[in-house]
């Protein structure tokens, strides 16, 4: 018993050092549109302002990877490393001024398309 209350104590104590963040600079709403060799992302910002997003992208059965470099300034990302005909997964984390990572968002899927129209605005 006292070794769970040391263990308990010590999450308690640990909790506020985690480098995951939820709450107020989670991203959102993420949706994913498809284009011709091309991925439209676009996501709602949260509630506390973030110096960026990280942008996260799947293969099917594969483990999500960070995909850019630098992190994202607005809400929308154009992922044009991609193949058409193949399934991506996408997720969005946000990083406070602090450099903290948020937790992500929902993942989305999407399969660009040569039949796919370009989308205007990105």
């Amino acid at each position: 018993m006292k070794t769970l209350l040391k263990i308990l104590a010590l999450l308690i104590i640990l909790w506020p050092c985690s480098s995951l963040r939820a709450d107020e600079t989670q991203p959102s709403s993420l949706r994913a549109m498809a284009g011709n060799a091309v991925v439209y992302l676009h996501w709602s910002a949260p509630a506390k302002d973030v110096d960026g997003y990280r942008v996260y992208r799947a293969l099917p059965g594969g483990d999500f990877q960070r995909i850019n470099v630098d992190p994202v300034k607005k809400g929308f990302y154009q992922d044009t490393d991609v193949v058409n005909g193949q399934y991506y997964w996408y997720l969005i984390t946000a990083i406070d001024k602090d450099g903290h990572e948020s937790l992500p968002t929902r993942s989305v899927w999407t399969s660009p398309s040569p039949h796919a129209g370009p989308l205007t605005g990105y």
